[in-house]
């Protein structure tokens, strides 16, 4: 039985964490959600945005809400702007000889 775990990315804006986010969802094959609680772009998370939420927090309908992103697969133009295919350089085991690496 697989176990999924689910971590949410969060930061001040420039501060790297959009860069975090890509490097954790490239480097371990996930698919990364970019900010599901967008005010103006993400339907229903003007209820949840600009909030500051602790890690002990139960908010429930807060919960609810992200779950709909992590469970239901919930893809939008905003939140999977951000799949960027060869954002980085590629992963060795992507490449079948170090000339391939050159060419990339």
């Amino acid at each position: 039985m697989s176990v999924r775990v689910h971590r949410v990315v969060a930061g001040y804006g420039r501060s790297g964490t959009t860069w975090i986010q890509d490097v954790l969802a490239i480097s371990n094959d996930l698919r990364a959600v970019f900010e599901p609680l967008h005010p103006r772009h993400i339907k229903g998370a003007n209820a949840f945005a600009h909030r500051y939420v602790t890690g002990d927090c139960e908010e429930k309908e807060l919960y609810r809400f992200l779950m709909h992103f992590f469970c239901e697969n919930y893809h939008s133009l905003w939140s999977d702007y951000r799949v960027i295919k060869h954002l980085f350089l590629p992963r060795r085991r992507d490449l079948a000889s170090w000339h391939q690496f050159g060419q990339f």
